[in-house]
């Protein structure tokens, strides 16, 4: 499907070509499970306050769907680590999304079909 742009942002951070292509890569790969990404921002950034977390890195996505905005975060004490994880929960929402989407459709065209027939 259509992949719209993808905005790689970091604060607290130092964004490398390294870490901008992997996150590109992860979330430009959710393109392939048949649904149309509109925009998709990615925000990395790294905190050492907080009492229990101490230093983390937090990267966070807002996918922007044609019906809906998939939202996620995570946070773990490597950056790679928290894209990958950012990944595996996007595509499962994004799965969630499309048999959402697709039964309703299915279900709309069985309708139609039976009032046609009779």
């Amino acid at each position: 499907m259509k992949m719209g742009p993808i905005s790689i942002y970091a604060k607290d951070l130092k964004l490398t070509s390294i870490l901008k292509d992997y996150a590109e890569k992860k979330v430009g790969k959710l393109a392939k499970y048949g649904v149309k990404i509109v925009e998709a921002r990615v925000e990395l950034r790294f905190s050492e306050s907080g009492r229990k977390s101490g230093k983390a890195f937090y990267a966070e996505v807002n996918m922007r769907l044609p019906k809906k905005t998939l939202r996620v975060s995570e946070q773990n004490a490597d950056i790679f680590a928290a894209i990958d994880a950012l990944e595996a929960k996007l595509r499962k929402q994004i799965r969630k999304y499309r048999t959402k989407f697709t039964i309703d459709r299915e279900e709309i065209r069985a309708r139609k079909e039976t009032v046609d027939v009779e």
